[in-house]
């Protein structure tokens, strides 16, 4: 019991916090689950001049964040980082995660100065690019972790033993709060786009009713799926634009609070839900391409590659699996839930709507957020 307890745990340090999806699962029947954040907010008589002064201070501890961030950086990913000790590497690896929540945390503060949503877009991009970049941040944690497990513990004495522990358990709280960092900042910048676009929403509905009565359904889904989009889900439009749609018999599903109507109906076996592989590209940022015998998906800097001559299947180079694709006829489907889970997304079934909801994730959550820190600081030095 104690050795599988190690495996698991290991297995979470080494693989990191993107844990890949099991092909065989299914869609997740559960509702999307939204982490509660912590931040910081203005609320008082004095909110605006107090933001404008955050805003002043914010600018000089960013550029300083920044400034330290790129230092760190050079450091971690320069060659003759390997030839530091495991402390050092494990001290400067706390410093670049803790500076890097740091600045997650501090642009909690700028997103409430921000008045153009333009601005919070980028900041959001920004966001979403450096979680799709996490398996970078994984490496560097793998490489620290299989390097203290090749060390034999003859080789050092109970108090460096000690003192490397509290290093990487150290390591650990930081890296766990700099996703937490992260997910909170999501959630704030969610918050604040749809109190940007509130003004403009009683006016859409008002025009969309007109539209039902008068019949015209076309027009109606355009505004319903507008207000989708500036309300960040609204339960109501989502509603709306499921109703609709139903109506017409229409094959669809949600990315990003955006519905998806696809060309070919989605293919349902055992409980999975499998999408024919062209309509993946209209889903927006996802790009599909056929080079000889391998089909791509790619979505910013992660690429999905499927051979269908020997059925293997690698994630940004990596092989992870065989035989995920499945023909019918002609065609070539993938199954949703692995697929977009694959590119940080999570897939729901809601059963009220009677349709698929996939939401991109930033720093998800897997067992390097839920594991213990004493059975990390043993395991990994034992």
């Amino acid at each position: 019991m104690k050795k599988l307890k190690q495996t698991i745990i290991l297995t979470a340090l080494l693989v990191g916090a993107s844990s890949l999806p099991v092909f065989a699962s299914g869609v997740n029947m559960s509702n999307i689950q939204t982490p509660q954040p912590t931040f910081y907010n203005s609320d008082n008589a004095n909110s605006q001049q107090n933001v404008q002064t955050l805003s002043q201070e914010n600018q000089k501890i960013d550029l300083d964040l920044q400034n330290r961030k790129k230092t760190l950086e050079q450091t971690v990913y320069a060659r003759t980082f390997s030839s530091l000790s495991l402390s050092e590497k494990s001290i400067l690896l706390e410093k670049y995660f803790s500076v890097r929540a740091n600045l997650y945390k501090e642009s909690q503060k700028k997103v409430l100065s921000l008045t153009n949503p333009s601005d919070l877009n980028s900041l959001q991009q920004a966001l979403l690019t450096d979680s799709d970049n996490e398996n970078k941040d994984n490496q560097l944690l793998m490489a620290l972790f299989q390097q203290t497990q090749e060390k034999k513990s003859g080789e050092q004495s109970k108090l460096q033993i000690q003192n490397m522990k509290n290093l990487v358990a150290q390591l650990v709280v930081t890296y766990k709060d700099f996703r937490n960092a992260g997910r909170n900042l999501q959630s704030l910048m969610t918050a604040e786009m749809s109190a940007f676009n509130a003004p403009q929403l009683t006016l859409l509905n008002k025009f969309s009713q007109q539209y039902e009565i008068g019949g015209d359904q076309q027009q109606a889904l355009k505004i319903q799926e507008k207000i989708l989009k500036l309300t960040n889900g609204d339960t109501t439009a989502y509603e709306n634009v499921a109703r609709i749609l139903q109506t017409q018999n229409k094959s669809f599903f949600f990315v990003d609070n955006e519905v998806i109507q696809t060309d070919t109906p989605l293919l349902y076996r055992d409980g999975n839900a499998y999408i024919e592989l062209r309509d993946v590209s209209k889903v927006k940022g996802f790009h599909v391409s056929l080079i000889g015998d391998t089909f791509r998906v790619q979505e910013r800097d992660n690429l999905l590659s499927i051979n269908m001559k020997d059925k293997t299947v690698s994630l940004n180079g990596m092989a992870i699996g065989k035989d995920i694709a499945v023909m019918d006829g002609n065609k070539v489907y993938l199954p949703l839930n692995n697929l977009f889970s694959m590119f940080h997304y999570q897939v729901n079934w809601n059963e009220q709507l009677a349709s698929i909801i996939i939401q991109k994730e930033v720093y998800p959550l897997s067992e390097i957020d839920r594991v213990n820190l004493s059975d990390v600081a043993n395991v990994v030095l034992q």
